[in-house]
């Protein structure tokens, strides 16, 4: 293959370090889903929090994210999904210190819902950026790209918890009474809230050295600097092809909010808000944010309960490889019907294991990795990639924050009833729950949910487009 060949076929290695860069969003993500569930158990001594107050403190971020995801639609259309993500980067630099500094559980609470904020406009902005900078071929891979930094935040933060919970436990009342002293030994929560700084500031960096999504410029007017980005990413002829098919799309859409409740894109909004209700109300943010506590109220201590919580963080991270491996060619449909069936499963098994007590040594951790095995490549990842294909470009911010909205909305209702529901109905009714709630999500991917996987954006789009002519 001759230069001129690979240059017309664009950069794969500059097409994956933008989405790498653009998928650090999900980096915060993850360490904002797993840093309570090493802190929780120790703020709760500390400041003798009743199980609402525990529900509140761990549910206080979905809070803020709510509030990032409502405005974030509207911030990513009118100043580009770049901007968005540096400032969900400083948002939550600020937000971590704040926790790691906090006097009160209450002050807790207002920085956790600040991080929340800044994982609001993450959440809704990477999987939105990825997509539209991504050939159709590879969109579905690198989308899931923003799911695998989502674990990889999970197996930093749980790692990290592990690391100074451990340290803590073999000298808490040794050495000078410093600042330093109180956050990796006195009072260890304090560093687990520490530690994210440093991936958020790397993630702010990374992010500087990123292009503005190419359609997002073309909706702006600025042609010239998308088909430089889209030369550089796909190659020069095609780059031109997909620039006229981006700019005839665009100048046939409105932009309206209300077109979303057209008769072809509610189905579009239908699908997004569905596939991010089944996935929180799944189960899985129970396991990550609860997991340590469950795992020490099935007899493991603290430490043995945190190396637990980096398994099922490890788990995540795996099988989303294997997501990423197969999106594009087995297609979005058969790994969630594939992934559904084990989620309700695992989900059956959990519920006879605590109903029976058969929860002691290493049977939990095994089946809550089996849950995680199977959400992990089908519908954790897959929210994402079939939200950020969607809607048209001049709604694709607010139509995702939408689904974004709906996804932070059931996990805060889920993770602040847990507590309670555990003394209504025990764990095993609980997870029983969650099994039952998964089964009409076969129904939907049969009727409702299209296959998308090869298809342009533009392509997906029209399809909306002709279901509203026709009606």
């Amino acid at each position: 293959m001759c230069a001129d060949d690979t240059y017309d076929q664009g950069s794969l290695l500059y097409l994956a370090f933008v989405c790498l860069a653009a998928s650090s969003g999900g980096l915060l993500f993850g360490i904002n889903i797993a840093v309570i569930s090493g802190a929780i158990g120790l703020l709760r001594e500390q400041f003798t929090l009743s199980a609402a107050m525990v529900g509140w403190v761990v549910s206080s971020a979905l809070l803020g994210s709510v509030i990032g995801a409502a405005v974030s639609g509207v911030l990513t259309d009118l100043y580009g999904r770049k901007k968005i993500l540096i400032l969900a980067g400083a948002v939550f630099v600020l937000s971590s210190l704040g926790c790691a500094l906090s006097p009160s559980a209450d002050a807790l609470v207002m920085a956790r819902v600040l991080g929340g904020v800044a994982v609001g406009f993450a959440a809704m902005a990477s999987p939105l950026y990825i997509a539209e900078i991504a050939p159709a071929h590879l969109r579905g891979r690198m989308v899931t790209v923003y799911q695998m930094a989502i674990n990889l935040g999970i197996c930093f933060a749980y790692i990290s918890n592990a690391i100074i919970g451990n340290r803590a436990s073999h000298g808490a009342g040794v050495g000078a009474t410093t600042l330093w002293h109180s956050m990796m030994r006195a009072e260890p929560w304090r560093g687990m809230f520490f530690v994210p700084v440093f991936p958020a500031a790397i993630s702010i960096l990374l992010l500087l050295a990123v292009p503005e999504s190419p359609r997002w410029l073309i909706q702006r007017g600025r042609s010239g600097d998308a088909k430089l980005i889209l030369t550089r990413v796909l190659g020069p002829s095609r780059a031109q092809r997909d620039l006229i098919e981006i700019k005839s799309n665009i100048s046939d859409e409105s932009g309206s909010f209300l077109q979303l409740f057209q008769h072809g894109l509610r189905r579009a909004v239908f699908i997004s808000v569905a596939l991010t209700f089944f996935s929180e109300a799944s189960g899985i943010t129970i396991v990550l944010y609860y997991g340590p506590d469950i795992f020490k109220s099935a007899g493991l201590s603290l430490g043995s309960a945190l190396g637990g919580a980096t398994t099922i963080g490890i788990a995540m991270l795996v099988f989303t490889l294997f997501a990423s491996w197969k999106v594009d060619t087995l297609g979005r449909r058969k790994l969630l019907y594939v992934g559904n069936t084990g989620c309700v499963a695992a989900n059956a098994l959990l519920a006879v294991l605590f109903f029976t007590g058969h929860t002691r040594g290493l049977v939990l951790v095994a089946v809550i990795c089996i849950f995680i095995a199977f959400f992990a490549f089908s519908i954790g990842p897959l929210k994402f990639v079939v939200m950020s294909e969607l809607f048209p470009t001049r709604i694709r911010g607010r139509a995702m924050a939408l689904g974004i909205l709906t996804m932070f909305a059931t996990g805060g209702v889920v993770n602040q009833l847990f507590p309670s529901l555990v003394q209504r109905v025990g764990q095993g009714g609980s997870f029983l729950i969650f099994a039952a709630v998964l089964l009409p999500l076969f129904l939907f991917v049969w009727k409702v949910l299209p296959e998308t996987k090869g298809r342009t954006l533009e392509d997906i789009q029209r399809t909306w487009t002709d279901q509203h002519q026709a009606a």
